[in-house]
């Protein structure tokens, strides 16, 4: 029943970086099969020292997916300072977004580019350089995870992540939709490609995949900010 968590296990701990505080899957195991849909974030948030390290690690939250199969991050967590599961607004604006796209997040397959937890990229420990060092060492489990989903469409959630596919995937047109406002002074933009997605470790062509993106969802508190770009990002689907 859990041959894919057992394939992820083996991969992770080629990589080192089991013990780090951190999670893959944020979806139910379920969705760890072929669907249509590719969720992720840049790396998982909160900080290292938060409630239990030693039962925060990477590979102990993946063991535990095997105990709470059904368990989902962005309905089942409590995030933050929150005291309740589901309510932070970035779990709020998840909801919302994937809403907006006509969706069941539950159904989606949903992880992170990069598995280890910081309180935001700036504070990754060993800075931006590591972060990018480690995204390598994880990749190879991204990259079994794709073969499984076999997604038509990579969802991502923010800068980071769309970026990495934009260079795997070097496309030849790249289409955008401005946000209402700046954030921090910069335009925002919802963001959409398309190309051929190869899995280099599995010596795979998954073939011609859209990547959707929107500006990272916990930037506003409230979602009105990313309404018509996610309007739009469904009209691309």
């Amino acid at each position: 029943m859990f041959q894919h968590i057992d394939q992820v296990y083996e991969l992770l701990s080629k990589t080192g970086l089991q013990r780090k505080s951190g999670n893959i899957i944020y979806s139910g195991y379920e969705t760890l099969s072929q669907g249509d849909y590719y969720f992720l974030g840049i790396n998982p948030g909160g900080h290292i020292d938060d409630k239990n390290p030693k039962e925060d690690q990477i590979v102990k939250k993946l063991i535990k997916k095997k105990e709470y199969p059904e368990e989902n991050e962005y309905f089942d967590g409590i995030w933050g300072k929150e005291r309740l599961p589901g309510v932070h607004h970035h779990q709020q604006n998840i909801q919302a977004f994937f809403e907006c796209l006509e969706m069941d997040l539950r159904k989606v397959f949903s992880t992170n580019l990069c598995f280890q937890r910081s309180p935001g990229t700036s504070k990754y420990p060993g800075g931006k350089s590591q972060m990018e060092a480690d995204i390598q060492k994880f990749w190879p489990i991204h990259e079994y995870m794709l073969s499984v989903v076999k997604p038509k469409v990579i969802i991502c959630n923010g800068a980071d992540a769309r970026d990495y596919f934009k260079k795997l995937i070097n496309p030849t047109k790249i289409e955008t939709f401005d946000m209402p406002y700046p954030w921090r002074g910069r335009i925002q933009k919802c963001t959409y490609f398309a190309g051929n997605l190869y899995l280099k470790s599995l010596l795979q062509d998954l073939g011609r995949t859209k990547i959707i993106a929107t500006p990272h969802l916990t930037n506003w508190p409230n979602f009105d900010y990313y309404k018509d770009g996610s309007d739009w990002l469904r009209s691309k689907i």
